[in-house]
């Protein structure tokens, strides 16, 4: 009578969606930059706005990267956010960093807004990537541990934050 009144495990519920079932367009970096900002800065000035930007990357504590100034795009190279004993850092909260391995790429996009009007848009976008790490069987002296990053999202906060950065160093 016991194993009668006991509830099955099977049940009829249908089965989640496997964690590998996601849009492959998701996986690529360039999706997630061509989303919309957070927030945009026009600007009248377009060295005054490039110079801070540039000072909003290094006060961040990322490295300049790529500087284009034909194609209107500015980068840093990817840093690694902070950890959750790191609270001088500013880029994320830490927790997730320290469950795996993040980091952070910045991108600013300038752009004429009007060429009548002599305006400049400055996009700020902030890549979060995370690290997988695969680690094969070690057959040999050769065989090495193999990682790669693959993009998880944009980091809307710190987005906003860079414009605000930007607006306020324009209007000193």
């Amino acid at each position: 009578a016991m194993v009668v009144g006991l509830p099955g495990c099977i049940d009829s519920t249908p089965t989640p969606e496997p964690a590998t079932a996601i849009d492959p367009a998701t996986t690529q970096p360039s999706w997630w930059l061509d989303q919309p900002a957070a927030a945009t800065v026009e600007a009248t000035d377009f060295d005054a706005a490039w110079s801070a930007a540039e000072k909003c990357i290094r006060r961040r504590g990322f490295v300049v990267d790529r500087v284009d100034y034909r194609a209107g795009v500015l980068t840093s190279l990817p840093e690694v956010s902070k950890q959750f004993f790191e609270f001088w850092r500013g880029d994320g909260d830490g927790v997730e960093s320290s469950a795996a391995q993040i980091r952070r790429t910045i991108f600013y996009q300038f752009r004429r807004s009007d060429q009548a009007s002599g305006t400049w848009v400055i996009e700020p976008r902030v890549l979060i990537e995370r690290q997988a790490v695969v680690e094969p069987k070690l057959r040999s002296s050769i065989d090495y541990d193999a990682s790669y990053w693959y993009p998880t999202g944009r980091d809307a906060g710190i987005e906003k934050h860079l414009a605000l950065e930007i607006r306020e160093a324009l209007s000193e």
